[in-house]
C-alpha cells in the first residue's frame, strides 16, 4: 500500500511555542524514519502487556443483551436481520480500511512507541492511556519504554507553522510517491485532527525472511521508495495465489490536533479519536452509513460519539487477528467484526 495522507513524555505545557517543539520532533522523527534507534524519551508499553489481554475482541453490551450504540437485538442467521447487518458489516469494513486492489490490510507490524507532546502533562497522560489501552485490546504490538518514537500525537495553535519548521528540518520526514502535492495538504489541512502515515513493506514471518538486498535497504528512505514505485517483492520466498510475503505495514504516523478547531469536544473524546486514527490507516471520510464510529466526532451531529464505538473496537481487534498474508485478509476482517457483533448484541 503506497504511503499516503488522510486530510485529516516530558509533555510541554500548553502555548509553549511551536517553534520550540522543532528541535526534540525533527531529531525524533529523523531518528524513527530512518532506523536509527535511539531513545528518545519516548512513552512505551513493556510487550509483555499486550499477552495479558484476552483473546477475544472487545464487547460493549448490556447485561441485558441490549444494543449500547441503539442498534436492535440480532442474530446472523438467515434471516432479513442478519443479512442487513453483514451489508453494514461490508460497508464499514471496505470503507473504514480497505484500499482497492489491495486484499491485504495496513497495519503496525514493528512495535509503536508512542509520543505526545502540546498537551499538559495530565492531558498528555490521557491521550497516552487511551491510546495504549485500545491497542492492548487489541494486540497492536507495542515497544518497551525505552524507545525511538514513530508515532507522534502533537497539539498546537500554530500547526501549519509548526509542521513547515519541522519539514525545513528534516525533508524525508515524510515518504509519499504522490509528490509534493500530497505534502502540501497535509500542511495546509483544515481538519481539526490531521494524520500522516509513513507506509512500507515488512516480510512475511521473521524479518530474517528478507534477502540480503532489503536487510541492507531496511529502514532507509530507498527501500520505502522502492517498495511503493516497483511491483518486485524484496522478500524471500515470493508470494503465491493464497499468501502475500509482502506486508503493508505502518511505519509512522504523524497525528496533529489544532488546538483552534477543536471547538467542544472534550479530551476524552479527542484522546478515542485519536486512538482509531492512530492504530489503523483509516479513510477520515469514510462512508460508514448509520454505524456508530468515533470518526463521527467532526461531523456537527447533535448527538457526538463521547468513545471508541463496539464496531471501532471490533474492526481494530479484528485488524490485528486475521492473516495479514492471506489474500483472504479482507474477508476475515468482516467475518472477525459480525462474529463479534453478533456476540456482543446477539441474546445472551
Amino acid at each position: 500500500m503506497a504511503p499516503r495522507m488522510s486530510l485529516r513524555r516530558g509533555a510541554p505545557q500548553s502555548g509553549v511555542p511551536a517553534r520550540r517543539l522543532v528541535p526534540l520532533l525533527a531529531m525524533t522523527a529523523l531518528a524513527a524514519m530512518m532506523g536509527q534507534a535511539r531513545s528518545a524519551g519516548a512513552i512505551g508499553v513493556s510487550p509483555a502487556s499486550s499477552s495479558q489481554v484476552s483473546s477475544t475482541a472487545p464487547a460493549s453490551a448490556s447485561p441485558t443483551g441490549a444494543s449500547t450504540d441503539g442498534l436492535p437485538t440480532v442474530t446472523v442467521e438467515a434471516t432479513e436481520a442478519g443479512r442487513r447487518l453483514k451489508r453494514k458489516v461490508d460497508q464499514f469494513v471496505t470503507s473504514m480500511v480497505v484500499d482497492p486492489g489491495h486484499d491485504s490490510i495496513e497495519r503496525w507490524n514493528t512495535p509503536i512507541c508512542l509520543m505526545v507532546e502540546g498537551l499538559p502533562p495530565d492531558s498528555s497522560d490521557l491521550v497516552r492511556d487511551s491510546v495504549l489501552q485500545a491497542a492492548t485490546a487489541a494486540h497492536v504490538p507495542l515497544a518497551g519504554n525505552d524507545c525511538t518514537g514513530n508515532l507522534y500525537v502533537i497539539a498546537s495553535s500554530a500547526p501549519d507553522d509548526l509542521l513547515k519548521d519541522m519539514l525545513e528540518h528534516n525533508p524525508t520526514m515524510y515518504y509519499t510517491q504522490n509528490g509534493r502535492t500530497a505534502i502540501e495538504r497535509y500542511l495546509h489541512s483544515r481538519r481539526p485532527v490531521r494524520v500522516w502515515y509513513n507506509t512500507g513493506e515488512n516480510c512475511a514471518g521473521n524479518p530474517g525472511n528478507a534477502t540480503s538486498v532489503t536487510a541492507a535497504l531496511q529502514g532507509t528512505p530507498l527501500e520505502n521508495y522502492m517498495n511503493n514505485t516497483s511491483e518486485v517483492s524484496f522478500c524471500s520466498g515470493g508470494s503465491s495465489l493464497m499468501f502475500h510475503e509482502g506486508l503493508p505495514s505502518i511505519r509512522s504516523a504523524i497525528i496533529v490536533a489544532d488546538k483552534n478547531r477543536l471547538g467542544k469536544i472534550s479530551l476524552r473524546q479527542l484522546a478515542a479519536y485519536v486512538s482509531m486514527i492512530a492504530l489503523a490507516d483509516v479513510h477520515l471520510d469514510a462512508d460508514t452509513g448509520n454505524v456508530p464510529t468515533i470518526l463521527r466526532l467532526f461531523q456537527h451531529s447533535k448527538t457526538p460519539p463521547q468513545d471508541l464505538s463496539r464496531w471501532d473496537r471490533a474492526l481494530l481487534y479484528s485488524v490485528y487477528n486475521t492473516d495479514q498474508s492471506s489474500t483472504m485478509q479482507v474477508s476475515e476482517v468482516k467475518s472477525t467484526v459480525l462474529r463479534s457483533l453478533t456476540n456482543t448484541i446477539g441474546p445472551q
